[in-house]
């Protein structure tokens, strides 16, 4: 995904390439919060972890035991950052091969 996209092409090209963003089993993260709807998706190939940051300020990212994004290639965001605070309305996309 070397290819320079604007955010809405990146996400439909996403899409359309990723099946596990079609097909993989939802399972959502922090469903209490105002600040931060976080979600996954998993199939027996892949899984994707979008966390999406609906806050005005910074916010600190807790991110689920089974997601080291270390390990994750970081394949969308809308701000330079890779670290556990989140820019305000900040959006990432993480992959995962298996």
């Amino acid at each position: 995904m070397a290819e320079i996209l604007d955010g809405k092409e990146l996400s439909k090209k996403i899409r359309k390439e990723l099946n596990v963003v079609k097909d993989g089993i939802y399972k959502e993260y922090n469903k209490l919060s105002s600040k931060v709807y976080m979600y996954s998706r998993e199939n027996s190939k892949e899984k994707v972890l979008v966390i999406c940051s609906f806050s005005e300020k910074e916010t600190k990212l807790k991110v689920p035991s089974k997601f080291n994004l270390n390990e994750g290639e970081l394949i969308l965001n809308n701000y330079k950052n890779n670290t556990l605070t989140l820019k305000p309305y900040e959006t990432r996309v993480y992959l995962w091969k298996k």
